[in-house]
């Protein structure tokens, strides 16, 4: 999983997996007492829920400085969250005790703040869920290893623009060249080595920032990955080439090289004039 400046092997194994049931199965961390906290969580018995998560600087202060490239801010998915509930389903943040409190509102449920939050819960809500809905954070690891799919946000660096299995989507943090003010495109960054930075000094010594998604950008994605998965969002043929065309920017030598997941399908288009 630990790959730099190469392609991270785990996608390559997951490829080579297929369709086969995930090792960890649901069952084993889905016992009465999880299914009764996740009821005290206020989840009526037999309703739906997402998982939500946005790395934040609580989890890891100490050296926070050297990743904070990875940081983002959980008000930029309240509307997601907000099209999760109009559909039927409630968002259950997840994290540390560290992070702030999210918006108080019907639907929204911020465990992460919980008294009955604890490691196994943890499991349980990652593997249940119908969506996580993340960011560049290793707690995407946690849905992805029960086969959960996923849809995450901002994630960074380039390189790492695809997640983890088949049927997971995602979006990547913009690279804007501070001294232009400009955005850079997709194929200047993969053919430079800003495309696998991990270090936040080493965007700050080549003037690049990274520009978090908007909220509108992300809400696109939850949508498209909402309709995807329910098998009612067809794909067009200018998508696909769109894809394609992103994926062909990807050597070996970037770690998201073997996934077989996608990008946003209306970030691609979006954003199709940095292609």
């Amino acid at each position: 999983v630990v790959s730099i400046d190469k392609a991270s092997y785990f996608h390559k194994i997951n490829n080579t997996w297929k369709n086969r049931p995930s090792i960890l199965s649901k069952s084993q961390i889905s016992n009465s007492e999880n299914f009764e906290k996740l009821f005290q969580l206020g989840i009526p018995k037999n309703s739906w829920f997402v998982c939500v998560h946005a790395r934040d600087i609580g989890y890891s202060p100490h050296d926070d400085v050297e990743h904070n490239f990875r940081n983002s801010l959980i008000e930029d998915y309240y509307e997601s969250m907000d099209y999760i509930n109009l559909k039927g389903g409630y968002c259950i943040r997840i994290g540390d005790k560290s992070m702030k409190p999210i918006l108080k509102k019907e639907g929204y449920i911020d465990y992460a703040l919980s008294d009955l939050k604890n490691e196994e819960m943890d499991l349980f809500l990652a593997a249940n869920c119908s969506l996580f809905i993340g960011s560049a954070s290793g707690a995407l690891a946690m849905s992805g290893v029960f086969g959960t799919p996923l849809a995450c946000a901002n994630l960074a660096p380039l390189s790492h623009s695809f997640v983890r299995n088949r049927e997971d989507m995602g979006i990547p943090k913009l690279y804007k060249n501070n001294a232009t003010n400009e955005l850079m495109n997709f194929k200047d960054i993969m053919q430079s080595e800003s495309s696998n930075y991990r270090i936040n000094k080493q965007f700050l010594e080549k003037n690049i920032i990274l520009l978090r998604n908007s909220s509108e950008d992300i809400l696109n994605m939850v949508k498209e990955q909402y309709h995807i998965l329910r098998n009612d969002r067809k794909i067009t043929d200018q998508e696909v080439e769109l894809q394609k065309k992103f994926r062909n920017l990807f050597t070996k030598n970037h770690y998201s090289y073997y996934s077989e997941s996608v990008v946003s399908y209306s970030f691609l288009n979006k954003y199709r004039y940095l292609l």
